[in-house]
């Protein structure tokens, strides 16, 4: 048997555990698997900064493929791009700063580590819809 055959029926296997499971009133959700490389590239993002360059280089030397293919590999894995997954969770993260405490813009914009308060705000209404103080006030109520 080739790896290929026993993971196909391990996720057989699976998918009829889930449906019995289900059937018995057991409620949960199994997530599909990720892509070794990518949950790699994911675990670099995660501990980034906005930088303003994703690090292509060392994603490839990491992953040993080109931008294009790891660009192609993120979309068909989790439907997006390195860039917008990590500007995805920065603004996740700045929404959560700005909604759960009691932090300035100013330091908000320092924890995320943009050279200006004037580009985080432009880049959090770019991103968000709104700009960070009319967001923590519309949080707040």
């Amino acid at each position: 048997m080739t790896f290929t055959s026993i993971k196909e029926k391990f996720w057989k296997w699976l998918g009829a555990w889930a449906t019995i499971m289900e059937a018995e009133g057991y409620a949960y959700s199994i997530q599909s698997p990720v892509d070794g490389r990518v949950q790699a590239i994911m675990k670099i993002l995660d501990g980034m900064s906005f930088t303003g360059e994703i690090p292509y280089d060392y994603f490839e030397s990491t992953a040993s493929l080109g931008k294009v293919q790891i660009d192609r590999l993120f979309v068909r894995e989790l439907g997006t791009t390195p860039r917008k997954y990590l500007e995805r969770r920065l603004v996740n993260s700045a929404k959560q700063l700005l909604h759960g405490t009691q932090m300035s813009i100013k330091e908000v914009s320092a924890k995320i580590v943009f050279s200006s308060d004037a580009n985080f705000c432009a880049w959090f209404k770019r991103h968000a819809g709104t700009y960070p103080a009319k967001f923590r006030a519309m949080a707040e109520r």
